[in-house]
């Protein structure tokens, strides 16, 4: 069976998420999107895309002009914490 290639998106949506619940990125932390690419070796873009899907997810928060923040626990939406909103 061939592997298909994961996409540079898809690997720092991963990495990013890995981060957040591993405690690397701590709850109110501001994001900096080009030291975050920096750190994952990668362009921003991707880490920008990633960003933009964590926020629409719930556990990170857009802030306009300003780039992105972790949320807090109580402002982390059930879907986002839990991956799939399903925790049985």
């Amino acid at each position: 069976m061939d592997e298909r290639p994961v996409s540079l998106l898809d690997w720092a949506y991963k990495q990013v998420r890995r981060m957040l619940f591993s405690g690397d990125l701590p709850q109110g932390q501001k994001i900096v999107v080009a030291q975050l690419a920096n750190q994952l070796s990668i362009s921003p873009t991707p880490v920008k895309e990633a960003l933009n899907r964590l926020a629409a997810e719930g556990l990170l928060e857009a802030v306009p002009r300003r780039g992105f923040q972790v949320c807090s626990g109580r402002n982390r939406r059930t879907t986002g914490a839990f991956g799939d909103g399903d925790r049985s």
